[in-house]
């Protein structure tokens, strides 16, 4: 018994050895063939771009708001805050929404295609998935700055009337 382990492990080091030299060298992908963010836009269902142009719509709004609101009197009763919270709470959930979308298909069309596609086929949905996820959390992350900045100079305001 102890002869045959150590040749055993000789024998499956010696077999293992040309499937191990025989593996896929990884290369970078030339940068014409590079995946941008505008060509994982532009790939994205219908449903999926009016998500993500529309997150980054009212993230641009919520900053033009938050310049306007800079330059006028203080508004001490906070109407104009609503916005901001709105968009804090709505901008991650249609963020996960789109991306809950985009993985739906992908996985479904995974489950249906034989032999399983490489990663490479994969990835462009998954960086859809992403983008859409990270303009949520950018449009929230911006309206909870704006919000708090704009909270700060009306409680400054309230304590100066007061």
């Amino acid at each position: 018994m102890r002869c045959r382990l150590p040749l055993l492990v000789f024998v499956t080091a010696a077999m293992a050895a040309p499937a191990l030299a025989q593996e896929e060298t990884y290369r970078i992908v030339p940068p014409a063939e590079r995946l941008t963010m505008s060509d994982v836009f532009a790939d994205a269902a219908p449903a999926n771009q009016a998500i993500m142009a529309g997150l980054l719509i009212a993230t641009v709004a919520a900053v033009v708001l938050w310049a306007i609101r800079l330059t006028r009197k203080v508004d001490v009763t906070g109407s104009s805050l609503t916005y901001f919270r709105a968009l804090k709470g709505v901008g991650p959930l249609l963020g996960l929404l789109g991306a809950s979308y985009t993985l739906l298909g992908g996985f479904m069309g995974l489950a249906n295609s034989r032999p399983t596609p490489p990663m490479s086929v994969l990835a462009p949905g998954y960086a859809e998935a992403t983008l859409e996820v990270g303009i949520g959390l950018f449009a929230a992350t911006v309206a909870v700055l704006c919000e708090r900045h704009l909270e700060g100079r009306m409680r400054r305001a309230a304590a100066q009337f007061a």
